[in-house]
């Protein structure tokens, strides 16, 4: 504090401070030339107004000092801390520098929604003990400042000693120094600023001891990243700190993290009827509801679109909502006054990294509602993605997925996104950049379906990523919400050579996990290009491809119109073994609607084309499907033998999973002849065979015929259980036709009497 008179408390325990320095240099025999040097940090001359108390040693050189004498570091730090205490006593809080600051900003007065955030967050900070420092992280336009001043507005009356408010701007490209945060709360608790350390540590400390007992809230608003804020924390309990940032800042410790998200639709409604006046929502709700579904629900631009119509009394919010579903218009429409939601967003892109923005450009290019770092660096090849991806996730860019290690961009984003990809890069880099990450997404698909193939028809790539079938699945499980996007974007393109191999390598893994609705939409896709370049064959694999999909889903007529199509377009192109193919899904789906004799007759059909064609793993899979035709029928004998023939088939194939199937069939057999111990034993040998294989599909069709070898042995209570997991289980994987099948056999158990 050069300049200023210092107080009496300060000037002894700066005087107790420097004589125990000039003690540990006296016991080392050192001069303070020699001292210096010993230090390696500073002059000699500086060293006497340390020792003589003029000035407080900073913390870098007091770590020195630690080195040189380490058995004397818990006094020089006692002492160091006693003379920040004692200049934190003498004008910290001093009345003759006016009463405490209230530096708040309004609360708003139509804050909507956070209910549950509010209450876990009042909750933490009101606890009897612990650090009170909150984070409260989210994207852009979200609505952390508005929390963070209700929960301040909320808590103030706790806090006599003060209410600091301090604006960072970390998200732009001048973020406050972590020096100047320190400082500018020092200031705001009554320092000038020339009685101030220079030396971040110092500074830190003398906050610190200013806080220390006294009840002050602080909001940080802003924080580019952990370091501009570490030092500005407390040391105690005492103090109320609220710090907002785009990023999560998963790297301070001991904080509470609260991480918003945008609005549920109704909240948003909300928001949009308050701003914008109730009668005229109440008047158009629907109109309503596309408007703030337009704004991705984001509370700040659902806030500035609200204003925008109570700025036109008497337009309607028809015509908003028009304007709004033109994504080419959306973000312009999206501003007010000095405010808009590309606005925002631009602070951050112009402050990133060369690196960061070009992968922020490219997003849009990545298929899918999220994304992994691998299929970012189709698009940004280079060793900087994982930076790239880290600097974004900090800014609020990106924000992460429910999945690990996965991120997604809000809606609003994307469009900012598309906008500045369409404006800084050369449309050549565009389409390439966009062809490596279809090819290398769709490819990668490719050799991952081809591991599940037990037919042998679809052959990984030479240099596949995936040394077995449990790793493809992780990936397909990674990524499958991703490819109908891919597959329709490549399908837009013309790109044949990426779609038309994924008909026949992906199918195993939709049976997997029935997910029909995707392998709805990618068959859907493949057929209208087969049709636009006029493939027939792909035409058919397609048609097949949608026949398996609608039957899963129930929808036999559709099923058997596309089943149909695929048998009599097989025909005329010549193609015998997708006509063999089609045959055996027609006959599938003939049976869910009690067409067996028909049904028998397209397998046996099937049959013969496969066994002409030496596909052995087809005719076997004919061959399970007729007998079960025939066990319907209530031909038991051939229906075992078929069974019989197609289980020694799929054991010389390693078919795994097609043996359990079969072992599912058999027991249906047993059931019907009265050999129930034998039935049971398969679906339980099945049951343990497709746990292995992580086919929650196949486990639940096992407990279903379980269930109702179950029933005929009279155990009613144990076919409940297992009828009822079934019927859980095809609902989760949304197989209404099975589903069904397993409520069915459920409803029968009340027609029989307790047992």
């Amino acid at each position: 504090m050069a300049g200023e008179a210092q107080r009496p408390a300060e000037t002894a325990a700066l005087g107790a401070l420097g004589a125990r320095l000039k003690r540990i240099r006296i016991e080392r025999g050192l001069s303070l030339r020699g001292m210096a040097r010993r230090l390696g940090s500073v002059g000699h001359s500086t060293l006497v107004d340390f020792e003589h108390g003029r000035r407080l040693i900073p913390a870098d050189l007091l770590a020195l000092y630690h080195r040189v004498a380490p058995e004397n570091a818990g006094d020089l730090t006692r002492l160091w801390q006693a003379v920040l205490t004692a200049r934190a006593d003498g004008l910290a809080i001093d009345p003759c520098r006016g009463e405490a600051v209230a530096q708040l900003p309004a609360d708003l007065v139509d804050f909507v929604d956070r209910d549950d955030e509010l209450i876990e967050v009042l909750a933490w900070v009101r606890r009897p003990a612990g650090p009170r420092v909150v984070v409260i992280s989210g994207q852009p336009g979200v609505g952390k400042s508005s929390f963070a001043l209700r929960i301040a507005h909320r808590m103030r009356a706790d806090y006599p000693d003060g209410q600091v408010f301090l604006e960072l701007h970390g998200a732009g490209p001048e973020p406050v120094a972590p020096g100047a945060v320190v400082a500018r709360l020092l200031g705001a608790m009554g320092f000038p600023g020339q009685e101030l350390p220079g030396d971040l540590d110092s500074r830190a400390a003398l906050l610190r001891s200013t806080l220390s007992n006294r009840r002050v809230l602080i909001v940080l608003d802003d924080a580019s990243d952990e370091a501009q804020v570490r030092a500005a924390l407390p040391g105690d309990d005492t103090t109320l700190v609220l710090i907002t940032s785009r990023g999560p800042l998963a790297a301070l410790d001991g904080v509470r993290h609260v991480r918003l998200d945008v609005f549920a639709p109704d909240a948003a409604l909300e928001l949009f009827r308050r701003v914008a006046g109730p009668d005229r929502v109440a008047a158009e709700l629907h109109e309503s509801r596309q408007v703030v579904a337009c704004c991705g629900y984001l509370p700040l631009a659902t806030r500035l679109a609200a204003a925008s119509v109570a700025t036109w009394p008497q337009s309607a919010i028809r015509d908003w909502a028009d304007d709004l579903a033109d994504r080419t218009r959306r973000l312009g429409r999206l501003r007010i006054g000095d405010r808009g939601v590309d606005t925002v967003f631009e602070l951050s892109y112009r402050a990133m990294s060369v690196s960061a923005r070009t992968m922020f450009r490219r997003v849009p290019l990545l298929p899918g509602p999220d994304f992994g770092v691998r299929t970012a660096a189709w698009a940004v090849p280079g060793d900087s993605v994982d930076a790239a991806l880290e600097e974004l996730l900090r800014r609020g860019m990106v924000q992460v997925s429910d999945r690990a290690h996965r991120y997604r961009m809000h809606d609003l984003l994307r469009l900012f996104a598309e906008d500045r990809l369409g404006h800084d890069d050369r449309p050549e880099d565009r389409t390439s950049a966009e062809r490596a990450v279809l090819g290398g997404l769709l490819g990668t698909a490719f050799d991952a379906g081809a591991a599940l193939d037990p037919s042998g028809y679809a052959v990984p790539r030479p240099g596949t990523p995936f040394t077995g079938r449990d790793q493809a699945v992780r990936w397909l499980d990674a990524e499958h919400r991703c490819l109908p996007a891919a597959v329709r974007r490549a399908a837009e393109l013309g790109l044949t050579d990426l779609v038309f191999p994924l008909l026949v390598a992906l199918p195993w893994y939709w049976d997997l996990r029935c997910r029909w609705d995707e392998w709805q939409e990618i068959n859907r896709c493949a057929h209208e290009l087969a049709v636009r370049v006029d493939d027939g064959l792909h035409q058919v694999i397609a048609l097949n491809g949608l026949c398996i999909a609608l039957r899963s889903v129930g929808d036999a007529t559709a099923a058997i119109s596309h089943g149909r199509a695929a048998v009599r377009l097989a025909r005329r192109i010549g193609s015998v073994d997708e006509e063999a193919g089609a045959l055996d899904r027609l006959g599938c789906v003939l049976g869910d609607t009690g067409e067996h004799r028909e049904a028998v007759s397209l397998f046996t059909e099937a049959i013969r084309l496969n066994e002409e064609l030496d596909e052995r793993w087809s005719s076997a899979t004919a061959r399970r499907h007729l007998g079960e035709a025939l066990s319907a029928l209530g031909e038991s004998a051939a229906a075992e033998a078929a069974f019989e023939q197609a289980m020694a088939e799929f054991a010389e194939l390693g078919a795994v999973r097609s043996r359990a199937m079969t072992l599912c069939a058999q027991a249906d057999v047993l059931l019907a002849r009265g050999d129930l111990a034998e039935a049971a034993d398969r679906c339980r040998c099945a049951m343990e065979s497709f746990r292995e294989q992580d086919d929650s599909w196949g486990v639940a069709n096992a407990r279903l015929v379980l269930g109702r070898v179950l029933t005929a042995a009279g155990r009613q209570e144990d076919a409940v259980r297992e009828l009822t997991v079934a019927v859980d289980a095809f609902g989760e994987l949304r197989d209404n036709s099975f589903q069904a099948a397993a409520l069915r056999a459920l409803a029968a158990l009340s027609d029989l009497p307790a047992g």
